[in-house]
């Protein structure tokens, strides 16, 4: 099993890299990023998972309670939306999101659009 482990983590990243493949697609991905800027901006009110913090809703005086990110009504929303959403806030009937403090460059909203598609 040991040996197993290890050719995936070592052997087979640099075998893909020597045959000029590139490193393997969630090595390059933005999801890396993503995540930090999810941490760093986004979890205190999403939590760890994207499934919400109540308290934080509660101190920010929300009406409605977290979608978690992981849902459909999320996640079939385009890159776009997402990006817009994130960058500018929500407020809906059924949703209500503040904008995040201090603000998102366009490639830092690319980038948790990104992390959020593996939320599922």
């Amino acid at each position: 099993m040991a040996k197993l482990c290890l050719f995936h983590a070592c052997v087979a990243p640099a075998l893909f890299c020597w045959l000029g493949l590139g490193c393997l697609p969630v090595l390059r991905s933005a999801v890396g990023p993503g995540k930090a800027v999810f941490e760093a901006k986004c979890q205190k009110c999403h939590g760890d998972d994207g499934r919400g913090n109540p308290s934080m809703a509660k101190l920010l005086k929300l009406k409605q309670p977290f979608t978690s990110l992981g849902t459909a009504e999320v996640q079939n929303k385009s890159d776009d939306e997402l990006k817009k959403i994130a960058i500018n806030g929500l407020r809906t009937p059924r949703a209500e999101m503040k904008p995040v403090k201090g603000g998102l460059s366009d490639a830092e909203a690319s980038a948790v659009v990104s992390y959020l598609r593996t939320l599922k």
